[in-house]
């Protein structure tokens, strides 16, 4: 469990206008508490030599019912969904488990934040950062569900690598142009919520308007046949945020 101490809970309250607890859950909605404190609790036990970087589930359901996840930075001490939350004191032993006290309240992450949080998909926030649209604000739309393949650095690398005119996110800008590079973005995203297990040999509609996903699931593996023919396979799958689904690819998908 990462929990909060009461210094830290109270000054959350304060941020949010409220003199102490009992005024914040009078207007609260009660679900939304319960999922935020369940969010503070991981599906299985976890001591501090066990939190490596990456994604954990959380005890906390999506409205899809799918447990949240987290996102550990172990690189400096161990981080929290990003830069500002960490671990105070570890290892606190209980009889049903172990406490980390930490220094923030932690919230459940839309697909935006659980991108923008990790370094490995820094490629992927500048790119969309040049792109003509915000995509990482729609990616952290509350009430839209969205599917979100994503290339991590490692992807963008060897794309860069198989080109002889593009070396980097300028060179994307160069070569395509910014609204080109939107549709390449809005091109990664499929419309609605699919976990790896729902996925059939079909086509998928994207955010691009006309242009779907190719999806191969033969042998129980997963690949991709983007709008060039090019294919791209999963590495990580079902990282659950709030609005939706992210699965972690090994290539940029280049739209038709």
């Amino acid at each position: 469990a990462f929990l909060p101490t009461n210094s830290v809970f109270s000054a959350y309250l304060a941020d949010l206008g409220y003199s102490n607890i009992d005024a914040w859950l009078t207007v609260a909605d009660e679900e939304v508490v319960k999922q935020m404190l369940l969010y503070h609790l991981l599906g299985s036990e976890f001591l501090m030599a066990d939190l490596a970087t990456g994604y954990i589930k959380t005890l906390s359901n999506n409205a899809d019912n799918f447990p949240m996840d987290i996102f550990i930075n172990s690189a400096s001490g161990v981080l929290i969904n990003g830069l500002n939350t960490g671990i105070i004191e570890g290892d606190i032993e209980a009889s049903n488990g172990t406490i980390h006290k930490i220094n923030g309240v932690l919230q459940p992450q839309n697909i935006g934040n659980l991108l923008s949080n990790n370094p490995d998909f820094s490629e992927l926030i500048a790119t969309a950062s040049l792109a003509q649209g915000d995509i990482i604000a729609t990616l952290s739309t509350p009430n839209t569900s969205y599917t979100m393949m994503a290339p991590n650095n490692g992807a963008f690398n060897q794309f860069y690598s198989s080109r002889t005119d593009i070396a980097n996110v300028g060179d994307m800008v160069t070569v395509f142009g910014v609204d080109v590079l939107q549709d390449i973005m809005d091109f990664h995203i499929i419309l609605g919520s699919v976990r790896s297990g729902e996925f059939a040999t079909q086509s998928y509609n994207t955010r691009l308007a006309g242009a779907s996903q190719s999806l191969n699931t033969s042998g129980g593996n997963l690949s991709i046949t983007d709008g060039q023919g090019r294919q791209a396979f999963f590495f990580f799958k079902d990282i659950t945020a709030s609005n939706g689904t992210v699965h972690i690819i090994s290539n940029v998908l280049l739209a038709p």
